[in-house]
């Protein structure tokens, strides 16, 4: 009971101290997304608001309109005042790295399996039935989407290179730190001095 009247869930608790407050289902999705995006690139190139049918659109829109925003960055860049031209050269550099790529090319793919669930959950007529249903599919989607991941991620992975092609840079793999070797024994079986 919070959003468009501020405040209403506070308010019916000074009235009902025993009334249970309860998150729509729309915003407890949103909440699991926002548990979900675990992985540091994805979770920056989200930013940390919690309202997810702005962020599906907006990683949609970004993603469509890439190449323009790049070639605006690139203009901008060169502009005489300092403050935007430098702006425009961090944010340039930032969203032409492999890893936003890539968290903008896998955030797009997911977020589309839930976009339509969200929009169905904060409609006004919503039903409770469809909902579930459509979860259910969004769920084996998701699913098959793991079972699959290889081929799944490769489609991606093409997909960001070529996006890279387009502003000139690539997709470099990330370095990725093994497990430390376990000590020699010798050092186990010491205690120290």
């Amino acid at each position: 009971m919070s959003g468009k009247v501020k405040d209403s869930q506070a308010d019916v608790q000074k009235r009902c101290p025993k009334a249970v407050y309860v998150h729509c289902t729309a915003h407890r999705l949103n909440l699991a997304i926002t548990n979900a995006a675990e992985v540091r690139s994805i979770r920056n190139c989200f930013g940390t608001t919690e309202k997810w049918v702005p962020r599906h659109d907006a990683i949609l829109v970004m993603k469509e309109l890439y190449n323009p925003i790049i070639s605006s960055l690139e203009e901008i860049k060169c502009w005489d005042n300092n403050d935007t031209s430098s702006g425009a050269d961090v944010l340039f550099i930032a969203i032409c790295q492999s890893n936003y790529i890539v968290a903008l090319v896998s955030a797009e793919k997911l977020l589309s399996y839930t976009l339509i669930l969200c929009q169905k959950l904060q409609s006004s007529d919503a039903d409770l039935w469809a909902a579930l249903n459509y979860a259910d599919y969004v769920l084996q989607s998701l699913k098959s989407l793991r079972e699959k991941v290889d081929e799944e991620f490769s489609v991606l992975f093409q997909e960001a290179q070529n996006m890279a092609e387009l502003n000139e840079t690539t997709i470099s793999v990330p370095r990725i730190r093994g497990a430390d070797p376990p000590p020699p024994p010798e050092l186990t079986t010491h205690p120290l001095p």
